[in-house]
């Protein structure tokens, strides 16, 4: 067979898996569609009956996720900074791999925890404000107050484990705070380190490219059968949360294939 049938039978390989992905695409959507015509009544009230939950509890679940921060931001930050104390006072090249690898570890548990928990709050805090009236201003104002200790609890966080890094690794350069932050630091980075972090960061691109496009019908069906209101801020709160763990997942899965050592 020559090379021209080849890539003739290549092309037409391709043309037909695009067709039956539109096709199941379709069928699934027409499946979906039709069940939530049918289950319209039901999925209205169960929606009604989260968004009144969480619009009542505003309040509770911001302060619960505020100490989820700060205890996350305590426990990553104090083991990091135990293995960064051991790995300076180490002279064993072994030693200090697996002290990298377990810093690595506890480092992307708090970085990945604390913006996750982020997330959350801002969609609790946008739930919170719905529906409320003067007579909600109260509740309104300490939701606001845990909303931003949580902020800033993550921020602070991430900012000193920025510093610890560099603590460690006096080669990576970047002031957190600087706008120009994400330049500098992958310029320090070497490159095993920029493979990690665009391959990763790839991973999570194509992902969240799929994601959104299945978050736009969600909202569109959620506009046509129950008002819409507070369902993109779910969707987009998911997507954010699926493509910072994806994101995390692979830079832990390549780190641990050796790529980063």
């Amino acid at each position: 067979m020559t090379k021209n049938k080849v890539k003739t039978k290549k092309k037409v390989n391709s043309y037909i898996k695009i067709l039956l992905w539109m096709c199941l695409g379709g069928a699934i959507g027409a499946v979906v569609g039709l069940g939530t015509f049918a289950a319209e009544g039901n999925l209205q009230t169960a929606f009604a009956d989260i968004r009144m939950w969480i619009g009542t509890h505003t309040v509770l679940l911001l302060a619960v996720l505020f100490v989820l921060s700060v205890v996350i931001s305590i426990v990553c930050y104090r083991k990091g900074e135990g293995i960064v104390g051991q790995y300076l006072n180490s002279n064993d090249d072994e030693q200090q791999e697996e002290l990298d690898r377990q810093y690595d570890f506890w480092g992307n548990i708090g970085m990945t925890g604390s913006t996750v928990l982020l997330y959350l709050s801002i969609a609790i805090f946008a739930f919170g404000l719905w529906g409320k009236g003067k007579e909600g201003a109260v509740q309104i104002l300490i939701g606001a107050v845990f909303f931003l200790l949580a902020g800033a609890v993550c921020a602070i966080y991430q900012v000193a484990t920025v510093k610890q890094i560099q603590k460690k690794d006096p080669m990576k350069h970047g002031d957190a705070a600087d706008l120009r932050f994400q330049k500098d630091w992958i310029r320090s980075c070497d490159e095993v380190e920029k493979r990690v972090i665009y391959e990763a960061s790839y991973k999570a691109y194509t992902v969240g490219r799929t994601l959104l496009l299945v978050a736009v019908c969600i909202c569109i069906l959620g506009e046509m059968y129950f008002g819409g209101c507070l369902t993109a801020i779910v969707m987009l709160t998911i997507c954010n949360i699926v493509m910072t763990l994806v994101y995390s997942y692979h830079v832990n899965r390549l780190g641990k294939l050796g790529l980063n050592s």
